[in-house]
């Protein structure tokens, strides 16, 4: 990917830019390696452990893998921390889900899930 010469050029000059590590984290998402996208999402909140987009992946992540209770945990976390216009409003949704069977494709699914 073209993304990850670029971020890791960032990288380079920069080796703690967040937004860089998470960028890594979501060319790992594409590639369907979710594992390695974890790590970078964790990798860029160790640099910034208020980068918001970092927080709602690793959430997205637990939630599209079943962990479903670990993703409202960290969902709620960032609605009580955050302003409602640093998150996507389906975050404050699946915060407050009772549905065990997360990672459906109901209303509650991201935009991109497609």
């Amino acid at each position: 990917f073209e993304a990850e010469r670029l971020y890791g050029e960032v990288l380079a000059a920069a080796p703690h830019d967040s937004e860089a590590i998470a960028g890594l984290g979501e060319v790992e998402l594409l590639r369907g390696t979710d594992r390695a996208a974890e790590a970078r999402f964790q990798e860029a909140l160790r640099a910034n452990e208020n980068y918001v987009p970092a927080l709602i992946a690793l959430a997205d992540i637990h939630w599209h893998s079943g962990r479903a209770d670990e993703a409202r945990r960290a969902y709620q976390s960032i609605v009580d921390q955050y302003s409602t216009d640093l998150y996507p409003p389906y975050v404050q949704l699946r915060s407050q889900s009772t549905s065990s069977a997360a990672g459906d494709n109901s209303a509650l699914s991201t935009a991109s899930d497609g």
